[in-house]
């Protein structure tokens, strides 16, 4: 009996440790890892982010992660703690459009180089005696300074392997095609190489290759995922394969193309390589589809393309007893945040050029700073024109150094503007500029307008900021417009203008200056004719010249010239004309006092108020008539100085001495870049201060309807007025110069 008790109590010991060991293996946690790949494809990444998202509500875990293009940009910040539905918040809260391009902020912008941007079609640099062509569409600035603000505490050297998901990106190296695999660096930067797509970003140096878009060697990375770890592979491909003849009707469409073929047998492996292949139908979506709809859309494509194979990743995830641990989440920088800037370095820069630097940032060492007023620094930068591009980046832990990558710009340009309205027609303007050729801050312009009023413009500017500076100015124009008189046409005047002015200037933060010059005019008639009404003085022209002497202010805070949402632009000078430069005609000399005042403000989503003042005075024994002030025409027609627009007006239409106008214009975005507009604008003239007994009042307004174009403004306008009570209509396209 004590046998078979033994027996049976060994046989019972057995069981139990086998039942343990196989209780052991199928609770022990598995040590398969799930790599997911995501593939290249421009704003189809927007899928990417949808098929996170119910992999995270799938609770399928993500060990590894490879990216190209802007599948480095997704999985970079997915591998640092950012989870989707912060990406989805971040995408809808960009200005697309200045993201993808190289637009500075105007405000920013020093003031004469505001007076010069919105004027050209084309602008081409200009090295040694050679002019360029672009080879890239954008720099990059924008991408790479939103890259930038996202990633900060991964802009040191650091190990991608590291991250809380391991992540690679995939790029090119331009001079040989060899795919480089970027797994260490600066992680923005590596996100921005990734992402150059060839002949529309520009290339990145790192460590001294010069890198493109992955897409053009790896565009679909499952082969890099497996390589750092990954045993199974998740593969979310948002490629849209190769179009067809018929498709290959643009630049883009070729460019895209040829990407494609390159890395087309590779791409083939790759998605055999996968486990789980996982396609969204982005149908009708391309690479730069970043509107907010389409943003949306596509996330729910790849939202869907994912639980369309939940089973499948389910099975996966129990069979394997896949256990899902979140990552902490990212906590990205806010405006508010505050640095203690311990230092500011710039790359391969000597003691003048980081002097330079410093001050142009206005941060101040050794002290605390908040995190917008870098950002700030960095956009003021950029906005001087003289770089290229400017790279920022914020390492160190607890004490910051802030280290500046700068890239200069060509000094010298050639520019070309086109433009055509009912005044002037069709005008071709040649334009070149040198930038700091004749001293840090210097701008030297020069203007050939072709077109049936020819003229001849040269600038020379120095700005030193609150020192003051100087501004030398030679306009020559060839003057011919038709006199109005109650609204009937009464003559025209033909000649010439030359126009000398010397100036100097102080400018505060860019947006406001403050000045006084001498100014020489030159007024040269070749014939006129006017049909003098019974009751009035002979109008009577002549050869002069005039010596005056000049204070001015302009403000200009506007975030866009033609097409403003909020800001205020200020133009008022005080100027005393004489003939031999101490008298006008042996009397007191002619005193002008003008203002021009206009400002927007965008009070509702797509609706912006635009109100608006002009007035001008003469005060004197003598007015010359080419001091009058005349009445009408568009905001923007200045062919003649002395001009006060007025909707409902042909161009100097009215003739007098005071005129005090207001207008108010209601302007709405009707959608993308198309605008509605309704204007009515009043005011009062006179002849002799004295409004009540001699002046008399006037009214006009109208609508209209423009868009912002490529190629500059294109607008359209019906109006009327009290002074002639007809319909007049008014066509303009392109920029104004």
């Amino acid at each position: 009996m004590k046998k078979i008790t033994g027996y049976k109590n060994s046989l019972m010991v057995l069981i139990f440790c086998t039942l343990q060991v196989c209780f052991s293996f199928a609770f022990a946690k598995n040590d398969t890892k799930i790599g997911l790949a995501l593939s290249g494809g421009g704003a189809k990444g927007f899928a990417h982010i949808g098929a996170i998202k119910a992999l995270e509500e799938l609770q399928m875990p993500v060990d590894y992660i490879s990216g190209t293009s802007i599948g480095s940009i997704v999985g970079g910040m997915y591998a640092i703690g950012y989870k989707p539905d912060e990406m989805m918040k971040l995408i809808n809260q960009q200005d697309w459009e200045f993201v993808l391009s190289d637009k500075m902020i105007r405000n920013q912008m020093p003031f004469f180089e505001k007076e010069e941007m919105d004027r050209y079609i084309i602008s081409l640099p200009i090295t040694g005696k050679k002019i360029e062509l672009p080879s890239y569409f954008v720099e990059g600035q924008n991408i790479m300074q939103l890259l930038s603000d996202l990633t900060v505490g991964y802009h040191d050297d650091v190990d991608f392997l590291k991250f809380p998901i391991p992540f690679v990106c995939i790029a090119t190296d331009l001079e040989n095609g060899d795919e480089i695999v970027l797994n260490h660096g600066s992680l923005p930067q590596s996100m921005r190489a990734s992402m150059a797509v060839p002949a529309a970003v520009s290339a990145e140096l790192i460590d001294g290759k010069l890198l493109v878009d992955g897409g053009v060697t790896n565009v679909f990375p499952v082969d890099r995922v497996r390589e750092i770890g990954a045993d199974i592979v998740i593969g979310i491909d948002i490629q849209t394969g190769l179009k067809s003849k018929d498709e290959l009707n643009d630049a883009r469409n070729l460019v895209n193309q040829l990407v494609a073929i390159l890395s087309k047998d590779l791409y083939e492996k790759n998605v055999k390589n996968c486990d789980i292949h996982i396609k969204p139908d982005l149908t009708g979506y391309t690479m730069t589809s970043f509107n907010k709809p389409a943003a949306a859309a596509m996330y729910q494509l790849g939202y869907d393309a994912v639980m369309q194979q939940k089973d499948k990743l389910i099975h996966l995830r129990d069979s394997l007893h896949l256990s899902y641990n979140p990552i902490p989440k990212y906590n990205p920088v806010t405006d508010d945040d505050v640095f203690f800037l311990r230092k500011i370095t710039v790359e391969n820069g000597d003691d003048e050029l980081t002097s330079y630097v410093k001050g142009k940032l206005e941060l101040q060492e050794g002290s605390f700073v908040p995190f917008y007023l870098i950002k700030e620094g960095v956009e003021k930068l950029y906005a001087t024109t003289n770089y290229q591009k400017v790279d920022y980046r914020l390492i160190g832990d607890k004490e910051k150094t802030l280290v500046l990558d700068l890239l200069e710009a060509n000094s010298s340009y050639l520019n070309i503007g086109l433009h055509y309205n009912v005044e002037s027609q069709a005008s071709l303007l040649i334009n070149g500029t040198l930038k700091n050729k004749l001293g840090l801050g210097s701008l030297l312009s020069v203007d050939l307008n072709l077109s049936r009023l020819p003229g001849f413009k040269f600038r020379y500017t120095l700005d030193k900021g609150t020192i003051p500076g100087l501004e030398f100015r030679y306009d020559f124009s060839g003057a011919s417009f038709d006199l109005y008189n109650g609204g009937n046409l009464a003559g025209f005047v033909k000649g010439n203008y030359n126009k000398v002015q010397l100036n100097t200037h102080t400018i505060f933060n860019h947006t406001f200056t403050i000045g006084a010059g001498f100014e020489m005019e030159m007024y040269d008639v070749s014939s006129y004719y006017y049909n003098v009404p019974d009751g009035e003085d002979p109008l009577v022209l002549s050869d002069e010249n005039f010596y005056n002497y000049q204070f001015f202010i302009k403000l200009d805070d506007r975030d866009s010239k033609y097409f403003p949402h909020k800001g205020t632009f200020l133009q008022a000078y005080a100027k005393v004309v004489t003939s031999d430069f101490v008298t006008l005609y042996g009397s007191n000399p002619l005193i002008i006092g003008s203002i021009k005042y206009k400002y927007a403000n965008e009070i509702l989503p797509r609706f912006t108020v635009l109100p608006a003042f002009y007035t001008r005075i003469l005060y004197g024994d003598n007015v010359p008539p080419y001091h009058y002030s005349r009445i009408g025409g568009d905001d923007w027609v200045e062919i003649i100085e002395n001009q006060i627009p007025f909707y409902g007006m042909r161009l100097a239409e009215i003739q007098t001495n005071e005129v005090a106008i207001g207008r108010i214009e209601l302007r709405y975005n009707l959608f993308k870049t198309h605008y509605l507009h309704t204007f009515f604008n009043f005011g009062g003239i006179s002849s002799d201060f004295n409004f009540t007994k001699n002046g008399r009042m006037i009214w006009g307004g109208g609508l209209g309807y423009s868009i912002n174009s490529f190629g500059g403004p294109l607008s359209f306008t019906l109006t009327t007025s009290s002074n002639n009570m007809e319909f007049i209509s008014y066509l303009s396209l392109g920029y104004w110069f």
